[in-house]
């Protein structure tokens, strides 16, 4: 068998030179036999060709990988944008630090002002519950994140419930609160609620200017989660 031979034998059968797979001087039988155990040997250790297709294939389940993983965090995003964006009621600031207040020993409080901006983008006037006759200051709540129990809800005592407070359409109001906790005290003298953490702030909220049955919904009336940290 000729040397041209020879070298095709180490090669896939796809690469071979023209000059090597027809070369006229080698007789037909010789130059069949090759080409057949060419593609045998082509067969057992694969071509550049196939290789190519091999890594190409990689490179795409390696894209896919890619992707998957970046349609996840893209689910984390938009799952968060639903939960900031479109909101009646907001916060000024994402993050606070709430600061001792007084000194009454083992029942320290600790406090932190808030501005809270509420924008009714309805078409109807909506309505928040004041806290008695003579003042024109939201009813507010504090809830913790994902049912956690917070220690600035506020102990309400209003004398009596005045008239509704009405944001008409596209109309704005922005109310500076003070939030302390703890407001409550266990039997045992431990705080009741976390004063670190994320909290909601919930106005109380009606589509009527009177009556029990028109309360807005959540999404009216809640605002995005913030987070609060003691200070030592």
């Amino acid at each position: 068998m000729s040397r041209p031979t020879l070298l095709a034998l180490t090669r896939c059968p796809c690469s071979l030179p023209l000059a090597n797979r027809g070369r006229r001087s080698q007789s037909p039988a010789r130059f069949l036999l090759a080409i057949v155990l060419a593609v045998i040997i082509g067969a057992g250790t694969g071509c550049d060709g196939d290789d190519a297709g091999s890594d190409t294939a990689r490179a795409d389940e390696a894209e896919m990988t890619d992707v998957e993983t970046t349609d996840a965090d893209m689910t984390d995003a938009e799952t968060q944008t639903a939960d900031t964006s479109d909101r009646f009621l907001t916060t000024d600031r994402s993050f606070y630090v709430a600061e001792p207040e007084g000194d009454d020993g083992d029942r320290q409080q600790f406090a932190f002002s808030l501005i809270a901006r509420y924008h009714n983008e309805r078409a109807d006037t909506l309505y928040l519950e004041p806290c008695g006759a003579d003042t024109t200051a939201p009813i507010f709540l504090v809830e913790g994140r994902n049912g956690e129990s917070s220690a600035y809800g506020p102990v309400w005592a209003c004398a009596g419930m005045g008239q509704r407070i009405a944001v008409a359409p596209d109309a704005e109001r922005r109310d500076t609160l003070r939030l302390r906790g703890p407001t409550i005290w266990g039997d045992d003298g431990a705080p009741v609620g976390r004063l670190s953490g994320r909290f909601h702030l919930r106005y109380t909220v009606y589509t009527c200017p009177e009556g029990p049955d028109c309360v807005a919904p959540a999404s009216l009336s809640r605002s995005p989660a913030f987070a609060v940290e003691r200070s030592p």
